[in-house]
């Protein structure tokens, strides 16, 4: 049986993300000569615009190091923000690629700036639950900065990015909330990754 992007759970949606991360990174480590790749999870809090309260990530992110200070990332993370008062739940699965700019080797201070796309579920609550669940896909662009630290096969990545998602804005969550659901925030996470 086909099933639509709507009609796919958020939590399946998540762990095919992980595993397409992990796949492309392993598939570009293995196509760049003498690059290697860090691979970790991330534990972090998104302050979303639209969102009631700061809500916890959980994600998966691999890093290829190229030669130079130039690397790339690609990130997939889960998040549930409660909107209007808990009237509305909001599920986001954003899947980015980050080009980071390493500033110094060992304790390495980084720039970073990327694309994403979102998946975007909303769910309607309480008074609203006679609406049935919206979803849609948004664009974002992301910038950044953060610190890490290598020990050996190991590093810890911290880092602060904001996060210019494109608006949710159809009908239903615009009629719910007064204005079209802003995914936009402030996202700070703390990373562990090992080097293959």
């Amino acid at each position: 049986m086909h099933r639509t992007l709507k009609e796919t759970a958020p939590n399946s949606l998540a762990a095919w993300c992980a595993a397409a991360v992990l796949v492309l990174l392993a598939t570009l480590a293995a196509a760049v000569p003498a690059a290697g790749a860090d691979v970790g999870v991330r534990l972090g809090y998104y302050g979303g615009a639209d969102a009631d309260d700061p809500v916890p990530v959980l994600g998966v992110y691999g890093r290829l190091d190229i030669p130079g200070p130039l690397n790339l990332e690609i990130a997939a993370d889960y998040r549930d923000e409660t909107l209007r008062d808990g009237d509305l739940e909001a599920t986001v699965v954003p899947v980015r690629v980050s080009a980071v700019l390493n500033l110094l080797p060992g304790v390495s201070p980084y720039l970073l700036a990327g694309v994403g796309a979102d998946y975007v579920s909303v769910s309607f609550l309480h008074e609203l639950s006679g609406h049935g669940d919206e979803s849609t896909l948004v664009y974002e662009l992301h910038a950044g900065g953060g610190l890490e630290f290598s020990l050996g096969p190991v590093s810890i990545v911290g880092d602060l990015r904001y996060c210019s998602v494109g608006e949710f804005a159809n009908d239903a969550v615009q009629s719910a909330l007064g204005h079209a659901y802003d995914p936009s925030g402030w996202y700070a996470s703390v990373s562990a990754g090992f080097s293959f």
